[in-house]
């Protein structure tokens, strides 16, 4: 009997503990990080012939490609005065500048309002990006640019590619 007694006794100890434990104890919370899906542009991914004083071929920059990533990308180079200028490339979806930046391997990436901007580890040239509805406005130097001067020709284009 007192055996009977003493196992009651601790299987209510048992289960009072555990009680007290689970009530005691904060609940786990559980976070589910979203990552943010770029608005699509309503423009379409399409090179301006000139902007500005800087043009293009024609025929360079016309069709946009799709990457194995699927993201769509369109580059040309851009001359002024007969000489080449600035490489202008266009790429979607993209969400984050400095992402975008480190991607497309810039070094040295620092903020400039509003955007971007970096040296390329292919080329060392200077380069800024700005995001407009997703889509990723880089120009990368090739000749003499201020980093305030490549990020106004930079804003130059989104502007005019966002229509």
């Amino acid at each position: 009997m007192t055996l009977a007694i003493v196992t009651v006794v601790l299987v209510a100890v048992a289960a009072g503990s555990g009680y007290l434990v689970n009530r005691l104890t904060p609940a786990t919370v559980i976070t589910e990080t979203v990552t943010p899906t770029p608005t699509p542009a309503s423009w379409p991914l399409a090179l301006p012939v000139t902007i500005g004083e800087y043009s293009r071929d024609a025929n360079e920059g016309a069709t946009p490609t799709t990457g194995t990533d699927g993201k769509q990308t369109v580059s040309a180079t851009y001359s002024r005065d007969g000489k080449p200028a600035a490489v202008i490339l266009l790429s979607r979806p993209h969400s984050d500048g400095q992402q975008f930046m480190q991607d497309a391997n810039m070094n040295a990436v620092a903020e400039v309002e509003p955007g971007w901007c970096g040296i390329s580890g292919d080329n060392n040239l200077d380069a800024c990006v700005v995001i407009r509805d997703g889509t990723a406005v880089l120009v990368l130097a090739m000749a003499d640019f201020s980093r305030t001067e490549l990020m106004e020709l930079t804003v130059q284009v989104a502007d005019q590619v966002d229509g």
